[in-house]
């Protein structure tokens, strides 16, 4: 049985928003990472979110930004491959170290608080690269056809790497 719903508006459009990049939810929670350096948090209330509120304690230059992943701290992944750490709204050093071979071309990662790494597709490399939430290298899984994704998500660190390429997923067990 097909079963069709309207929509329904739960946040509209606002007038400091710049270009919404990306968003996600973390603990009821919604955020909005938006290119003109900020973070919006939308905190859930029992039917509705209340008012946005700037999460960022400090500017940020979100204009690479390209994608978001929550875990307690933010992460944020840009156009050239950077990604950026804040904690509690400010932002953390994050560098990455003990990489045999420099990552060429990220199209995505993925984390989240149930992970104790960050998994980043390395397109131009064809492999997932498996860091620490520190950025120490740990593991890294090639295979051709990994540059064809442009999408992974991990369901958690003994388990699997599911890659999207196209209308295919793949699998990768971790173990």
């Amino acid at each position: 049985m097909k079963v069709t719903k309207n929509p329904e508006l739960k946040i509209k459009k606002d007038a400091e928003w710049g270009e919404i990049r990306d968003l996600t939810g973390f603990t009821g929670n919604l955020y909005l990472l938006d290119s003109q350096g900020e973070i919006w948090k939308y905190l859930a209330t029992d039917e509705e979110f209340g008012a946005k509120q700037k999460w960022l304690r400090e500017t940020a230059n979100f204009s690479q930004a390209k994608k978001m992943m929550i875990d307690g701290s933010i992460w944020v992944l840009t156009q050239d491959g950077q990604i950026l750490k804040f904690t509690r709204g400010i932002k953390d050093n994050f560098n990455i170290t003990g990489l045999s071979k420099p990552l060429s071309e990220i199209a995505a990662f993925y984390t989240n608080a149930d992970l104790k790494n960050l998994y980043l597709l390395d397109k131009g490399n064809s492999r997932v690269v498996v860091l620490s939430k520190s950025g120490e290298y740990q593991s890294e899984f090639s295979w051709s056809g990994i540059n064809e994704a442009n999408d992974l998500t991990v369901t958690s660190d003994d388990g699997q790497i599911f890659l999207l390429s196209g209308s295919k997923i793949n699998t990768i067990n971790l173990k």
